[in-house]
């Protein structure tokens, strides 16, 4: 039998948060904006709260080249993400790479992740702004 957890003003507000972004949120991430609703809102408390989330089933874990843990909706469930190297957030990307050709003979995929690397286009505005 599953758990259910109680709802609370802090774990809705983490859920919120969760469910309004549009691209996958490191946990530093969730705090801010979760703060806007919750100001008293602590880094244990929304990891403990991603943590509850992901064992409902109502959250992914996205783990790229950085490091950070990343989380989105089940909803959004995305196997390619653009991760800037500069402020670190990861945007979903749609592809449309074929499985059968990205896989040697033999070889059977059961999932695929992709991850490209570069800036984010405001990390590019501000290098310009630097540079000019």
């Amino acid at each position: 039998m599953a758990k259910t957890f109680r709802r609370t003003r802090q774990r809705e507000s983490v859920r919120a948060v969760i469910e309004a972004a549009s691209r996958p949120l490191r946990a530093d991430e969730v705090l801010l904006l979760a703060q806007e609703q919750v100001p008293e809102l602590g880094l244990a408390t929304v990891y403990r709260t991603l943590k509850l989330l992901v064992e409902e089933g109502e959250l992914n874990e996205v783990k790229l080249r950085s490091g950070a843990t990343r989380y989105e909706s089940i909803q959004r469930d995305h196997d390619s993400y653009f991760l800037c190297d500069s402020c670190s957030r990861a945007f979903p990307v749609d592809t449309s790479i074929s499985n059968e050709l990205a896989l040697p003979a033999g070889f059977m995929m059961r999932r695929r992740e992709l991850t490209l690397l570069g800036t984010c286009p405001a990390c590019n505005e501000t290098l310009i702004k630097q540079h000019a």
